[in-house]
């Protein structure tokens, strides 16, 4: 009688291919502490997944949003060029009217500014 083999265990999932170069993509996050509550914001590179600068707020703000980006820029611009940016679709780069109870008008969430 023939035994069987185990089959054979799945492969791990592999990484995304990485973008053709360095810097042509950043991703902007923000986050909130939990050791201090401070608003966190960190700029990545999209193609190593290496964190190109970052810092800590009393508010997230579409101004210091900038002002983080403007430090990538700073840093590695005489690298290369940052040809795009993905956010998360939170307040500091969306618009979102609220009506005059607070709640958020029907239709205007997510609107790019």
């Amino acid at each position: 009688m023939r035994r069987r083999r185990p089959p054979a265990p799945p492969l791990p999932p592999q990484p995304p291919p990485p973008l053709p170069h360095s810097f042509s993509l950043v991703h902007l996050y923000w986050h909130v502490s939990k050791c201090n509550g401070k608003k966190v914001c960190a700029v990545f590179d999209a193609s190593s997944r290496r964190i190109l600068t970052g810092g800590e707020f009393d508010e997230g703000t579409t101004e210091n949003s900038i002002l983080i980006l403007q430090e990538a820029l700073d840093s590695f611009g005489w690298l290369t060029s940052i040809s795009q940016v993905m956010t998360d679709h939170g307040a500091q780069f969306y618009a979102n009217k609220r009506g005059e109870n607070g709640g958020m008008i029907a239709g205007s969430r997510n609107k790019p500014l």
